[in-house]
């Protein structure tokens, strides 16, 4: 899976930051998970989601899980500047499959580097498929 957030102020697309993200193979298939976020009160720092999930870890969990979020960018002495609470409005799983919107890795030039893209949520409608892990969502 190849989780991304999105909300309503951008416009209803995910941004892909690596074309390697979303690889069409049918041997190891992939879905792309669209979370919508809302911004307001009623939600949770990523401060706080972070101290809920590693609540429910052991040490050797918490620590991988630690190690993992510091690969992304996020290190528990920055929590602070992480001020926007945030909740989950929905969630949607869309299948990684020939046709599906994607930039082939394949097909990029080389000497083509950092390349980005956003995929629009519309455009894939046709995709979308449901995901036993989702369920209860």
């Amino acid at each position: 899976m190849e989780v991304k957030s999105w909300h309503t102020e951008n416009g209803g697309r995910v941004r892909i930051s690596d074309p390697g993200q979303l690889i069409v193979d049918p041997v190891r298939p992939i879905q792309l998970i669209a979370v919508q976020l809302a911004v307001g009160p009623a939600g949770r720092t990523l401060a706080e989601a972070i101290c809920v999930i590693r609540k429910r870890m052991d040490d050797a969990q918490s620590e991988r899980f630690s190690d993992l979020l510091a690969d992304y960018g996020f290190h528990d002495v920055h929590a602070a500047e992480y001020r926007d609470c945030l909740s989950v409005v929905g969630i949607e799983a869309y299948e990684v499959r020939e046709a599906f919107p994607h930039i082939d890795v394949r097909t990029i030039p080389g000497g083509v580097s950092m390349l980005r893209y956003s995929i629009e949520l519309g455009a894939i409608h046709g995709f979308r498929i449901a995901n036993r892990w989702l369920a209860s969502q």
